[in-house]
């Protein structure tokens, strides 16, 4: 009698653990989901519709005829999450070229191009900016982290931003 008691014991504690273990995996993932962010993504190049004569000829078949290269209104990341880890992210998915230099020693990342569009292939004073809600954001990619909802725009400029 006694060793079905220990027996009944084990296996009724076993059940407990195994119940109790359900929840905190069923908990730890609320917790996962609740961390989860969106953002509106856009990449565009729309300034080089408005400077072609100043554009590397053999870029001319990359510029879509809107300017538009990537849009999503529902880009999902998790709270910590850099804006380079987004359009890495984004792009990978889509398969989208993204060529980027990192800075070891300061810690920042420089994208070069995106679908193939490098910095200088309008003219000198062009390459990749952002802006987040609309202003400019004089941080570097891999400092700035989005917040949830954030309308995020990478934009080709041919002329420093002013033409933003």
């Amino acid at each position: 009698m006694k060793k079905l008691t220990k027996v009944l014991g084990i296996t009724i504690l076993s059940a407990m653990l195994a119940f109790l273990c359900a929840c905190g995996q069923q908990n730890g993932q609320a917790t996962d989901d609740a961390q989860k962010q969106v953002c509106t993504l856009t990449i565009k190049c729309e300034t080089i519709l408005k400077n072609m004569d100043k554009l590397n000829p053999e870029k001319k078949d990359l510029i879509p005829e809107t300017g538009i290269i990537f849009s999503s209104d529902n880009v999902s990341f998790s709270q910590g999450d850099s804006l380079f880890d987004i359009l890495k992210q984004e792009l990978q998915k889509e398969k989208i070229h993204m060529a980027f230099v990192e800075n070891t020693s300061s810690g920042t990342t420089y994208i070069e191009g995106i679908n193939n569009i490098y910095a200088a292939d309008c003219g000198e004073l062009s390459g990749w900016i952002y802006m987040v809600n609309g202003e400019s954001v004089y941080e570097g990619c891999t400092e700035y982290f989005p917040q949830n909802g954030d309308v995020i725009e990478w934009v080709y400029t041919c002329d420093m931003g002013n033409d933003i």
